[in-house]
């Protein structure tokens, strides 16, 4: 009440504050409902939608480029990491073939590595 009154304010018609529940509320049959409709036109979700685009050479490269061209270079996931700005986790993931580099994080792990943006993205010669 102390604050209504120094603030010239009337809260006659706000609820009062009460502590949570401990006990989680169940999602209504909506929020399901949303949710089952959202993931189901998913690329590659398992209840359907599109199926995942196939990859293409540069996408199979990349990630073979990137584990070779660091391990090469004898520096650590968590160390290219840091010298590119990003997560190491993230490193790891486009190793993995997980994640997809936008151009600017394309270019950050090129530099870091001390190669052309290219080099990564080249299919090795053995390979074609």
């Amino acid at each position: 009440m102390d604050i209504q009154r120094r603030h010239h304010v009337d809260a006659s018609h706000v609820a009062p504050i009460t502590a949570p529940s401990s006990k989680p509320r169940a999602p209504d049959a909506g929020s399901r409902r949303r949710l089952r409709t959202a993931s189901a036109g998913c690329a590659g979700s398992p209840r359907g939608g599109a199926s995942p685009r196939p990859h293409s050479r540069v996408s199979d490269s990349f990630p073979r480029n990137l584990l070779r061209i660091r391990r090469d270079a004898g520096l650590s996931q968590e160390q290219l990491a840091f010298r590119a700005g990003v997560m190491r986790s993230y490193v790891g993931g486009l190793e993995r073939g997980e994640k997809s580099p936008m151009l600017r994080t394309l270019d950050k792990l090129a530099e870091a590595l001390g190669v052309s943006p290219l080099d990564l993205l080249r299919e090795p010669a053995g390979e074609r």
